[in-house]
């Protein structure tokens, strides 16, 4: 787990660190689920 700043609040906040997808804060109750990156490769569509 990783400690962040909290960017509602300013307090520390918990990032899990195995899959970095979600931010949880304690002092505020936020919990926020984060998208991952989009894709850069160009996919076809079908015809």
């Amino acid at each position: 787990m990783v400690t962040v700043e909290c960017p509602w609040c300013a307090e520390p906040a918990d990032l899990e660190a195995s899959s970095l997808d979600e931010l949880a804060c304690g002092a505020c109750g936020i919990s926020v689920e984060l998208a991952p990156d989009p894709i850069e490769e160009r996919i076809d569509r079908a015809a």
